[in-house]
């Protein structure tokens, strides 16, 4: 209940100093390493990076918009905020703020930025190595099956040198190619 109260007083018209101590909560939660991604989630659930968001268009306070940056850095950890913030058009917000002429404010936009790359590079790379995951893991049950085939056709030995073909009991036998023989 707590974290969604902070979230609505970021886009409430509070007094300043009441929404830049909620987005300093969001900037310091977005940072804190113990935080979750269902924690994240509930924080743009609950709108608290949507507001942050909209700040960078609206706020005309250099205070609240410097945080407003740092809370939408901080927040921007995973591929769920980083889609957010490319799917509701928000990517031009955070490059016009990112040459904004204060250099903490223009630092954090450009951050957000790099997080939201990050993100979807990331996303890139764990699908390349899903590919070659999925390609290995099928050479290694191609090699099970056969190891397994082979370890078969070495029990179907006969005493005699032949090898059953798989069929009943010594049906069809052929003879042991002579390189194996002498194992």
């Amino acid at each position: 209940g707590c974290l969604e109260h902070i979230c609505e007083l970021v886009g409430s018209a509070a007094e300043p100093r009441t929404r830049q101590a909620a987005l300093v909560v969001l900037a310091n939660f977005g940072e804190a390493g113990e935080v979750t991604e269902k924690d994240r989630s509930r924080i743009v659930a609950s709108g608290g990076l949507e507001r942050a968001l909209e700040l960078l268009y609206t706020e005309q306070d250099k205070t609240s918009l410097r945080l407003a940056a740092g809370a939408v850095m901080n927040l921007c950890r995973s591929l769920e905020e980083a889609r957010y913030i490319c799917d509701h058009g928000y990517l031009k917000a955070l490059m016009e703020v990112s040459t904004n002429a204060d250099p903490d404010t223009s630092r954090f936009a450009a951050s957000a930025l790099q997080n939201v790359q990050s993100c979807f590079a990331n996303e890139s790379l764990a699908r390349m190595c899903l590919r070659e995951y999925e390609e290995a893991a099928a050479t290694a049950i191609q090699s099970i099956v056969s190891g397994f085939l082979a370890r078969r056709r070495v029990r179907s030995l006969h005493d005699d040198g032949t090898l059953a073909d798989g069929m009943e009991d010594g049906a069809h036998a052929k003879p042991l190619p002579s390189s194996l023989r002498r194992l």
